[in-house]
């Protein structure tokens, strides 16, 4: 009994430790940033209503690669513009829409942009081929 216990933990804790969170407050993902010395990975997408969006979501971001090489090393920042609309407030929306006209301004979805915790655009990727996660996100390195 003590034995499956012990495996059921040890299984349990290894899915937690590669699971990911996405930030949702924009405020506090650039305080993160700046506390843990970590970039920012904003994600532009509508899933809603943009088949590549979706196909980026679950080719790459719900993979085991980013789950365990990309995720642990960024602030993760997800803006899905259809569903959180609905969601936040209207001090986070607004927040939302400047940052939207600094780090994307053209409107591009799927949109990555990788930002210092200082604020700067450090490099940029639109479009989504269906390749696999780890060379869709060759890009970060």
């Amino acid at each position: 009994m003590i034995r499956l216990v012990f495996i059921a933990a040890l299984f349990l804790s290894t899915q937690v430790s590669f699971a990911q969170t996405w930030e949702r407050n924009l405020e506090k993902a650039f305080a993160d940033s700046k506390s843990q010395r970590k970039e920012i990975l904003f994600v532009f997408t509508v899933r809603d209503h943009c088949e590549t969006c979706d196909l980026l979501e679950q080719r790459v971001f719900q993979s085991e690669y980013f789950k365990q090489e990309v995720a642990s090393r960024y602030i993760l920042f997800k803006y899905d513009f259809e569903t959180d609309k609905h969601s936040i407030s209207e001090q986070e929306l607004a927040a939302r829409l400047r940052m939207v006209e600094k780090y994307n301004k053209d409107g591009f979805f799927p949109y990555l942009v990788l930002v210092a915790p200082d604020g700067r655009i450090l490099k940029s990727r639109g479009s989504y081929d269906g390749e696999s996660a780890a060379s869709f996100l060759k890009f970060l390195k």
